[in-house]
């Protein structure tokens, strides 16, 4: 995680502020990355730590209908995108989890984003893909290491510490700027 600290605490700062401003956070993923997203947007709206703000973040795979009628009927790259176009206003946070950073949807979610002025923050392994042009606020690559997606450095918990370093930080940043 080291290598990942200024990523952590760029993408804290940048949701912090988002927040505080009023804006809201989009999350989204394909597959496992997808219920990560689900669960990043969980911890941002019920925080386990009594006392914590509620938070507004939106996972945008969540929608079955939703991603089904894009997917049929313009095509699977744009089921974010066209998400984005209605739900993002400018300031709200994108944030893209990706084992890849390649999945062609994310790439159009994050190129919508930047058109409207969104903040895009980026969660990927490998090299980040072509993910990491388009994260303004960082990638946070929680392989870092050098190992890959099959084989995380700690088995089973490489996806909890996005939820817990990043929200941990923005609801603690968020705070201090509420004072």
């Amino acid at each position: 995680m080291n290598s990942n600290k200024d990523a952590i605490l760029a993408a804290s700062l940048a949701m912090a502020k988002a927040f505080n401003r009023g804006n809201k956070m989009l999350v989204c993923g394909n597959g496992g990355s997808a219920t990560d997203a689900q669960h990043v947007a969980v911890e941002f709206m019920h925080p386990i730590t009594v006392g914590r703000k509620a938070l507004p973040a939106i996972c945008l795979a969540n929608d079955m209908a939703m991603m089904t009628a894009v997917a049929n009927d313009v095509g699977f790259a744009d089921v974010f995108s066209r998400q984005i176009i209605a739900l993002g206003c400018e300031g709200d946070v994108l944030l893209g989890i990706s084992t890849s950073g390649n999945s062609e949807n994310l790439i159009h979610a994050f190129d919508t984003a930047r058109r409207i002025n969104l903040i895009t923050i980026g969660y990927a392994g490998d090299d980040g893909g072509r993910m990491r042009q388009l994260s303004e606020r960082g990638l946070i690559d929680f392989l870092s290491d050098g190992s890959n997606f099959e084989h995380p450095p700690n088995p089973g918990n490489a996806h909890d510490a996005l939820p817990y370093n990043v929200g941990r930080g923005s609801h603690v940043l968020a705070a201090s700027f509420a004072a």
